[in-house]
């Protein structure tokens, strides 16, 4: 797609903007473990191309803009930091009688999104494991999505004698994701170790926030600071880690239902000012053609 607008825009002579959503070569060695430094030097090469080959770069991180202002040279008034805008779909609080029933006994974590190698499952079934064997047994692991990965996952939780507390409900459309989030007290999300990875701020974590449920992350880098301190909007600890992240869980498990609303509003009140679509869209509009 880049491809074909850089050259759409060279021969037209028309100013070219990149939005950038993930790092690359980065965000590939996080899905395949390239070790070949050949093939490494080869993808790095053509990434590389595609950001040296614009006019304007938007990214979603200080960090991500630290490192592409090294590997393009452009000056610092051609790129911008804007985070990546939730659906506005995530902000809406829908109820399911279904599902509310199915899920009214318990604390329920909610995981929705692609499951993937990079996801970091693994993290997510021993922080259950660590749960279960300190007999906290009402906690409802509610996964909601599909993926290359999702087989392994379900087999890794048979294996750990998890099955009865974990529910994949499979893919579902987007509209119908708050009727999972109006259900969470809690919105869990992991990433596999990796120091590229520390640059991203994912997509899932911003439409967490719009949905304004409590997050559990497993994740490095700025995502830590953004919702551990920024927002204060949950627990976000190191990635691989599952023992904090059990820990994180069972904090939030202890709050009271104030202090758990009080988390909410935050999550809320932050988004609507700093992450609202239509805000960022509008910054976006003036950067490119203003």
């Amino acid at each position: 797609m880049s491809v074909a607008g850089i050259i759409i825009g060279k021969l037209k002579r028309i100013e070219i903007t990149m939005y950038v959503l993930d790092l690359w070569p980065e965000n590939l060695y996080s899905v395949l473990d390239i070790k070949s430094p050949m093939l490494r030097k080869i993808t790095a090469s053509i990434s590389h191309w595609h950001y040296r080959h614009v006019d304007k770069l938007v990214v979603l991180s200080d960090t991500m803009r630290d490192k592409l202002l090294k590997v393009t040279g452009i000056s610092e008034d051609k790129i911008i930091i804007l985070p990546q805008a939730a659906e506005k779909t995530y902000e809406k609080q829908m109820h399911d009688t279904n599902i509310e029933r199915r899920f009214k006994d318990g604390f329920n974590i909610v995981f929705a999104g692609s499951i993937t190698p990079a996801q970091s499952f693994d993290t997510i079934i021993n922080a259950a494991k660590i749960l279960h064997n300190k007999n906290i047994n009402d906690i409802n692991w509610i996964i909601v999505g599909d993926g290359m990965s999702r087989k392994q996952v379900e087999a890794d939780v048979k294996n750990a004698g998890l099955s009865s507390i974990f529910f994949f409900e499979g893919q579902k459309p987007v509209g119908d994701i708050p009727k999972y989030t109006a259900i969470a007290d809690g919105l869990i999300g992991c990433l596999v170790k990796s120091d590229l990875l520390e640059a991203t701020i994912p997509a899932k974590v911003m439409s967490y926030i719009a949905s304004g449920k409590p997050l559990l992350l497993a994740m490095d880098g700025e995502v830590q600071k953004l919702v551990n301190t920024t927002i204060k909007g949950g627990f976000a600890g190191p990635t691989e880690e599952p023992a904090k992240l059990a820990d994180n869980i069972l904090t939030l498990y202890n709050l009271s239902i104030t202090e758990r609303h009080k988390i909410e509003k935050r999550l809320r009140e932050y988004h609507f000012k700093h992450f609202e679509r239509n805000s960022i869209l509008e910054k976006l509009y003036k950067f490119i053609f203003i």
